[in-house]
């Protein structure tokens, strides 16, 4: 009989099980001194996880496998790290389940307790975490057809109009220093006479605004290490350029569009949209362009990619029908495609809270 000690310790990716067989090569379970890491073998369908706890048990009723203290201690760190409470596996996405105009909501990275954190009857969209999880930025309508960029402390606290100009400001991404946000606007361009869309970043203290391309060009993405942002041109094709704007590379070269490029933890790879086989889809590539993959190969249309803090599952907007867009999780490499909301309504544009 079991002990009335349980400590049930969380949900653990699939990779860290690979830390924990082998001290788990006598069985579904091992014994530590007289604590027992019991598998539950059956994985989780919803979050494709496979779930782990800690019980006592008489240490007769196993099979021991003798650990000294210091590879008890060695154990017992690694798993709590890699495979302890996912609390901070956070998205933060849009959605008008609740107010047609659209607002932003948190929900776990499985796509349980979904909380409302803004409530304008305008709408709310592009929501994006700063790199310490403490603050949203997001896009707010104004009527009739201005658009600017706010920031909101995670508790729904704080809000404030961050750009605070006469014309569209969309798409905000945190540097990953939290001092800067790059983001698209559509503003009077001097140089040619009219309006276009044009990269821009704003210091997020002083509000200062620096226009970074000389092309026309949206999505701004900024490299883990800050240094580099990828965008997409008006002419369908992704480029990478220096975090000040200069030195412009183009990564794509096709004869179809190609869009939304985010980085991936690592800093080697690009996930983004394409339509390369007809309809929208997500893809993956290397930093220099080379070697595209189709992640998605679905006859619907997918985009928004959003890669997870571990590298390993990338979230995404899934068209379902006319009236319904799905957030759907997958693997890295396209595998195990969930939907996450699963509610008929239009939830998009997930970005998943950074490792602290």
């Amino acid at each position: 009989m079991l002990s009335p000690f349980a400590v049930r310790v969380g949900y653990a990716p699939r990779p860290c099980r690979r830390l924990a067989e082998p001290l788990a090569a006598a069985g579904d379970h091992v014994a530590i001194h007289n604590t027992i890491l019991m598998w539950q073998l059956r994985p989780n369908p919803i979050r494709r996880f496979d779930s782990w706890r800690l019980e006592q048990r008489p240490a007769s009723l196993v099979w021991p496998i003798r650990l000294s203290p210091l590879a008890l201690l060695v154990a017992t760190v690694m798993l709590s790290y890699a495979c302890g409470d996912q609390s901070n596996d956070r998205i933060v996405f849009s959605t008008d389940r609740d107010n047609d105009a659209g607002a932003v909501y948190i929900m776990n990275g499985d796509g349980s307790n979904p909380t409302r954190l803004t409530n304008s009857p305008d709408g709310d969209n592009d929501p994006a975490w700063s790199p310490d999880g403490t603050q949203v930025a997001f896009t707010r309508l104004h009527p009739p057809d201005n658009f600017e960029i706010y920031i909101v402390n995670a508790d729904g606290t704080g809000e404030f109009n961050l750009t605070d100009h006469r014309s569209w400001d969309l798409h905000p991404e945190w540097s990953p220093d939290g001092r800067r946000i790059a983001f698209q606007s559509y503003r009077f361009d001097i140089r040619v006479g009219r309006s276009q869309w044009h990269v821009y970043v704003i210091d997020v203290d002083s509000g200062a605004v620096t226009q970074l391309t000389t092309m026309s060009g949206d999505s701004p993405a900024w490299s883990p290490d800050g240094s580099r942002i990828a965008f997409s041109g008006q002419d369908g094709e992704i480029y990478l350029m220096n975090s000040d704007g200069s030195d412009v590379v183009r990564l794509t070269d096709r004869a179809h569009n190609d869009s939304d490029p985010t980085w991936s933890p690592d800093g080697t790879k690009l996930a983004f949209t394409s339509t390369l086989n007809g309809n929208d889809e997500i893809f993956v590539m290397n930093i220099d362009g080379s070697n595209a993959v189709n992640l998605t190969k679905s006859p619907e249309r997918e985009f928004d990619p959003a890669w997870a803090p571990d590298g390993a599952r990338l979230a995404f907007t899934r068209l379902v029908d006319a009236s319904n867009l799905e957030i759907f999780v997958m693997n890295a490499d396209g595998s195990e495609q969930i939907n996450i909301t699963d509610n008929p309504s239009v939830d998009h544009k997930a970005d998943w809270l950074r490792e602290p």
